[in-house]
């Protein structure tokens, strides 16, 4: 290994310094079985936890308005379900581009606002919650062979979304391909400007509402991944010129990061640090292959494919330091890798191999994990979600009309710091 990587990332490491579906904590007291401390008839009391105990739910003065005041508080139509955690989708119906928010009485659309910059044709981009609170997400617009511009979106879950018009162009005529809110009020955004045959990537810091351009001495850039831990420490690759490049931002200043001798003629084309002395990459050499890459306490080293994911080479990896997912969004395949403790296992969400996608994943900071995949059989593209456990996958149904879906992010008090939807 190249010692001054070595030194340099054991440097950056060390300085750096819900639930879903649960039928827990239900707030209805007024059955001998609930798990309240309060369970008279009256809903005055200093111990009480609502202003209203009846069997009655569909009053002002109800806590609900549906058909759950049964005095089961374990079953999945019950009013309150804690929710530290909770699923917001990121999809379609069979008329557009949508979301869908879980709550405790089943799943509420939250619809998004068409594109408004004129173009040729538009597409949905990359979408981001921070710190399980602050949504964005942006439409990218297009001409004929060129980029025509984009439309920021911004997402609360009392607000829904709505257009971010408070937040101009990330550099006029360009496109966004990813983007990344290390908290709440902060975002960066790689965007891209297509002009023919060419293209051309600039990163951007918002100071307010004006993007500011960073790394602006770089020529010829094509940026592969950014990945932040905090607003002033991050990490930055792809290629210069045909020649790779790694920087890393240090408070308000960049440097670059000389690439390990055993990961030269290659770039990483995906980074996520579970904290700051664990993450892991995905390596790409310029002659083709991918890697897996993984960062523990300043040591960089390659991860064995796991046996029974023969073929199957991760395209992105979402992770905290004791689990991880890594994914191969490349094509169909019903795989994924997994890591709990230091180890990696192949799994599958079952089926044939080919029969489905894996499209997406998110892992929390207290061990809960969720799936996206998608069927490349018939039904064509049927959404499917589930939560991955340490000896097996639990189902969890889509929204009715949901038609397909491309991600998801976690909303709540649970949920990591950041949930990231980019295209494979």
């Amino acid at each position: 290994m190249d010692g001054r990587w070595l030194s340099v990332l054991l440097a950056v490491f060390l300085a750096a310094g819900a639930v879903v579906g649960c039928g827990c904590g239900d707030d209805d007291d007024d059955d001998s079985g609930d798990d309240s401390p309060d369970d008279d008839d009256a809903d005055d009391d200093s111990a009480d936890d609502d202003a209203d105990d009846d069997a009655n739910d569909d009053d002002a003065s109800d806590d609900d308005t549906g058909d759950d005041d049964d005095d089961a508080d374990d079953d999945t139509g019950d009013d309150d379900t804690g929710m530290e955690a909770r699923l917001l989708l990121m999809g379609e119906d069979d008329e557009r581009v949508t979301s869908w928010l879980e709550t405790g009485k089943g799943w509420a659309k939250y619809p998004i606002p068409p594109s408004v910059t004129p173009g040729l044709y538009d597409e949905f981009g990359p979408s981001f919650v921070a710190e399980g609170a602050i949504g964005h997400a942006v439409w990218n617009v297009y001409g004929d062979a060129v980029s025509n511009g984009h439309d920021w979106l911004y997402f609360t879950p009392e607000t829904g979304w709505a257009h971010d018009s408070n937040r101009g162009q990330a550099g006029g005529a360009h496109v966004v391909e990813t983007m990344f809110a290390p908290a709440a009020g902060t975002l960066w955004s790689v965007s891209r400007q297509i002009m023919l045959l060419d293209t051309e990537d600039t990163l951007y810091r918002f100071i307010g509402s004006i993007a500011a351009p960073q790394l602006g001495w770089l020529p010829d850039k094509d940026i592969r991944s950014v990945f932040f831990l905090h607003d002033g420490l991050a990490f930055v690759s792809g290629y210069s010129e045909g020649e790779e490049f790694l920087f890393q931002l240090n408070g308000t200043e960049w440097f670059e990061v000389p690439m390990p001798a055993a990961f030269v003629d290659g770039a990483f084309t995906w980074i996520w640090l579970g904290d700051a002395q664990h993450g892991w990459a995905v390596w790409e050499a310029f002659e083709g292959g991918r890697k897996l890459v993984s960062f523990d306490t300043g040591v960089i080293s390659e991860v064995d494919t796991p046996a029974g994911c023969e073929g199957n080479s991760p395209t992105q990896v979402f992770g905290v330091p004791d689990l991880a997912i890594a994914l191969d969004r490349s094509g169909p395949d019903h795989r994924f890798w997994e890591m709990r403790d230091g180890d990696w296992s192949c799994r599958d969400i079952g089926g044939e191999q080919n029969d489905a996608r894996v499209a997406h994943a998110v892992v929390l900071p207290n061990g809960r994990a969720f799936l996206a995949a998608w069927s490349e059989t018939e039904p064509f593209d049927a959404p499917m979600i589930f939560e991955v456990l340490e000896d097996s996958l639990v189902d969890i149904a889509p929204p009715d009309d949901m038609a397909t879906i491309n991600g998801l992010h976690i909303i709540g008090d649970d949920a990591p710091a950041h949930s990231m939807l980019v295209a494979p």
